[in-house]
């Protein structure tokens, strides 16, 4: 897949009656769209090999359009800085930068802690949250407090399947984040 492009993944059936649907390739390996055209510029030093470190920060990210509509994914993607890792690991905040603001997204990497910066999250400001987990090790926490810092614009959603029965989720109880056996969380 090409970075950038959005002409790779397109309807089958009748794409002339929706003419305003697209999929933008956003990242592609360590390729990153420049919010020019088709462009794409490539964010991990020439320096660095690709067997030094796992695939997340490869993982393929899209941006999928129709009318007002904005979905954002993407997979594994990292984006956390400091604790002895290299700027170069923080795949998300250049590609907050050219994705903008969406209606709804996943959490990358499953919302685990290397993932989901809060650069991102503010940046994206989706309205709804799709957690994909699938352990109960996986905390939803820093991501609903990034959420709660939002500018109050428009509710916020966070919707975390229930995959484990230690699982759990936060809500605002007088003013302060509450540990709640539900799993959707209106912010």
């Amino acid at each position: 897949m090409k970075a950038g492009s959005k002409t790779q993944e397109t309807l089958l059936h009748k794409p002339a009656k929706y003419p305003s649907f697209h999929v933008r390739n956003i990242k592609s390996n360590g390729d990153i769209w420049t919010g020019d055209g088709d462009g794409s510029t490539n964010v991990f030093p020439p320096s660095i090999s690709r067997n030094l470190y796992n695939e997340n920060p490869l993982s393929m990210a899209f941006k999928i359009s129709f009318g007002t509509f904005d979905y954002f994914t993407g997979g594994d993607m990292t984006g956390i800085t400091g604790f002895g890792f290299p700027a170069w690991f923080d795949v998300e905040t250049p590609v907050a930068k050219v994705v903008g603001t969406v209606d709804a997204m996943t959490l990358n990497h499953h919302g685990m802690r290397d993932a989901s910066n809060e650069f991102f999250l503010k940046t994206l400001a989706p309205q709804v949250i799709i957690q994909q987990s699938w352990s109960s090790t996986i905390r939803v926490k820093q991501h609903f407090i990034a959420l709660f810092h939002l500018p109050r614009t428009r509710d916020h959603a966070i919707f975390s399947p229930r995959m484990c029965i230690a699982k759990q989720s936060l809500r605002m109880v007088d003013g302060l984040p509450t540990i709640i056996n539900q799993y959707v969380v209106i912010l």
